[in-house]
């Protein structure tokens, strides 16, 4: 998330720019807001960088960040819904980041097991079936973290034990 994303979605809700210095309610509200979530979604966060993308200093930031969270939000239920709302587009952005991560990650996952699977079944190729068997049932039943211990703690010693 970046200072200019958080700008755009708050400007894009209120149709206004708060970079306009002014003092009033329409204007002063939405830049307190910008303070808050630019503070909950920017990871690595600075007073200054957030204050000087609207030119307000950092002082104004704090004061905004307090002010919102202390009086605000809990006397002007219209704001709450207003901010509660923007927040939910992020909270969504966040999720949607987090399953195509997911997703990508369980692709990778997949593929790793089908190479281990792959490798599993050249083995049983080398191996007298007759004496190991049973256990390749087993083998093809088992999840990706289990077949990686397996091919770590027992076929590879088998394997240089075999070499010797």
């Amino acid at each position: 998330m970046t200072y200019q994303k958080i700008y755009d979605i708050v400007c894009d809700f209120y149709k206004i720019d708060i970079k306009t210095k002014t003092r009033q309610r329409s204007y002063v509200y939405p830049k307190y807001i910008y303070f808050d979530l630019c503070k909950r979604y920017i990871t690595n966060f600075n007073l200054s960088r957030c204050g000087g993308y609207i030119r307000v200093n950092h002082d104004n930031v704090i004061y905004g960040i307090n002010k919102l969270n202390k009086e605000l939000l809990k006397q002007d239920k219209e704001l709450l819904k207003d901010y509660n709302f923007i927040d939910s587009l992020f909270i969504n952005q966040s999720e949607i980041r987090l399953n195509f991560s997911y997703f990508n990650l369980n692709q990778e996952l997949n593929q790793e097991i089908k190479k281990l699977k792959l490798t599993i079944n050249n083995l049983k190729n080398e191996i007298s079936i007759a004496d190991y068997h049973p256990i390749f049932k087993e083998i093809d039943e088992l999840n990706y973290e289990t077949l990686q211990r397996f091919y770590e703690d027992r076929w590879k010693p088998f394997k240089r034990m075999n070499e010797c």
